[in-house]
């Protein structure tokens, strides 16, 4: 999961959050197309993309006005939980928070080759229980029997 929150640019409230759960790709911009749409004339219509690969989030900048980073521009950086981004040196920024516990994903040329994490968990739990099941009908099976 990650979480973004756009910060009110005088004040410490925040103005909105949005929170993805599957996403791979988040784009970010005014255009309405985009997966967070941030009104403002600084602002590119597609100002900015957040990308995760192999498990690892980046900060793609796309717009003319900037993605700034602790007061730098930036074409791109990787993303660690609680970073703030500033648009278009406008004074909107957004928090970025990312759910350590998400699964890492591996890709392989012939897709995702492995998970790591809350999913392996999931699958574990599953296998455990499918064999205390068998379990369980083995034991009614040999009663019937007897």
């Amino acid at each position: 999961m990650i979480k973004l929150t756009l910060q009110h640019p005088l004040q410490p409230t925040p103005l909105r959050t949005w929170t993805f759960e599957e996403e791979l790709t988040i784009a970010i911009g005014r255009s309405t197309d985009n997966d967070v749409v941030v009104y403002s004339s600084v602002i590119s219509r597609y100002h900015v993309q957040l990308k995760c690969t192999n498990g690892n989030w980046e900060i793609i900048n796309l717009g003319k006005n900037g993605t700034y980073l602790n007061g730098k521009a930036i074409a791109n950086a990787p993303v660690v939980d609680g970073i703030e981004i500033d648009l278009g040196g406008s004074g909107l920024k957004i928090v970025i928070n990312i759910d350590s516990e998400l699964p890492q994903i591996k890709y392989g040329k012939n897709g995702v080759t492995s998970w790591k994490g809350k999913k392996d968990n999931r699958k574990k739990e599953d296998e455990e229980n499918n064999d205390s099941n068998k379990e369980e009908t083995t034991e009614n099976m040999t009663m019937r029997q007897e």
